[in-house]
């Protein structure tokens, strides 16, 4: 993963590794990508929201990734935490799907 991956970029990431073993990075990738780029055409007051539950996600899963990380997640106790994991994966899943349909 590269130095510079936001959040939702190892999130999806971990998502897709797990729930899509067969995948290559670079699909992975560009998946994680069109997370992003999806999270940030929310409305305001929606991103604002998940950006919320995204900081509280970070203090959930520390520096753990991978697996570790998508376990603690889904572990998590905290409501926001858990939304915050599903949105990710089924973007990641979409924009996975999308890209291996083309």
């Amino acid at each position: 993963m590269r130095s510079g991956a936001t959040f939702a970029e190892r999130v999806a990431l971990a998502c897709l590794a797990r729930d899509v073993p067969e995948s290559s990075l670079e699909s992975r990738r560009r998946a994680a990508e069109e997370v992003v780029q999806s999270l940030t055409a929310l409305p305001d007051s929606t991103r604002a929201g998940v950006g919320v539950a995204g900081v509280l996600a970070r203090g959930v899963v520390g520096r753990s990734s991978g697996d570790r990380l998508v376990s603690r997640l889904d572990a998590a106790p905290l409501p926001g935490v858990g939304e915050y994991l599903k949105l990710v994966r089924s973007l990641a899943l979409v924009a996975w799907f999308e890209d291996a349909g083309s």
